[in-house]
């Protein structure tokens, strides 16, 4: 008896531990999808080369991200941080790969890439949680 009481209590702490974990992990899930992102952990497009212009940051939050009208096919340089990656598109919708998988640090010139003055829309996620393979 005392141990299926034991074993019942190891159990319980088990769980209500796992859950904790659960909801501290959910939580932190939902923090990161609501946009709470610092602005180092955003990236930001430029209009002209070498970072400069009129700039424009975006989340990493797995959505496709419409350029502003002003900045609609007029993108020449990126700034992407550490653990985010970002997909360039030619068209409004992300279906329209221009250029997929930049990293760390970006580049800030679009015209070197042959991708200057194209992109429409941008796709950006955090990458930190997907394992390497």
């Amino acid at each position: 008896m005392r141990f299926h009481v034991f074993a019942t209590g190891a159990m319980f702490s088990v769980a209500v531990n796992a859950l904790g974990l659960e909801k501290a992990s959910a939580a932190h899930y939902l923090e990161r999808m609501a946009g709470r992102f610092p602005n180092s952990q955003q990236a930001t497009v430029y209009s002209e080369e070498r970072c400069k212009g009129k700039a424009y940051t975006i989340k990493p939050d797995g959505k496709c991200t419409l350029l502003p009208e002003d900045l609609t096919g007029k993108i020449n340089g990126a700034s992407v941080p550490e653990g985010v990656v970002c997909d360039f598109y030619i068209d409004k919708r992300c279906m329209e790969p221009l250029w997929i998988g930049m990293e760390d640090p970006g580049t800030c010139n679009f015209s070197e890439l042959e991708i200057g003055n194209q992109a429409k829309s941008v796709h950006c996620y955090d990458d930190t949680e997907r394992g390497e393979v």
